[in-house]
């Protein structure tokens, strides 16, 4: 629902509001139950605080880039190409600095503070038989 339109929040509290089952009002919208219980509780322009909570990992990012430096990751250096898995740098953070956090928040603390590059697609063009071109967008 998060991702939804204010038109569909706008209908289902209105539907709400008319004495209309939740159920029916999530499976007209296809959404789950619960996800509309809290949206339509929330309030139309309530912001979602989820995104403004400090990471678990904010305090440890200088030990997560010296992990990162130590098994060669390119991300430590601004690349991001081959890298190490989350599950290994969680592990190292746990056994010899202490760390008590999730392997989820490792996971999205390295999606966040290390984004991929982006890269050019190449687009294939149709051509006479014998003959391949590769244009770049």
């Amino acid at each position: 629902m998060a991702r939804r339109r204010r038109e569909h929040l706008m209908v289902a509290q209105d539907m709400v509001a008319r004495d209309v089952p939740v159920r029916q009002v999530a499976r007209d919208l296809g959404v789950d139950k619960s996800t509309l219980r809290y949206h339509v509780a929330r309030g139309m322009d309530a912001p979602d605080g989820r995104r403004d909570r400090p990471s678990a990992l904010g305090a440890w990012h200088d030990r997560v880039t010296a992990v990162l430096a130590r098994f060669d990751d390119p991300r430590a250096q601004g690349d991001s190409e081959v890298r190490v898995e989350a599950a290994v740098g969680h592990g190292v953070l746990r056994l010899e600095f202490g760390f008590t956090g999730s392997h989820t928040a490792v996971r999205r603390h390295l999606a966040r503070t290390y984004t991929a590059r982006s890269v050019r697609a190449v687009r294939r063009v149709q051509t006479t038989p014998g003959v391949q071109v590769a244009r770049l967008v």
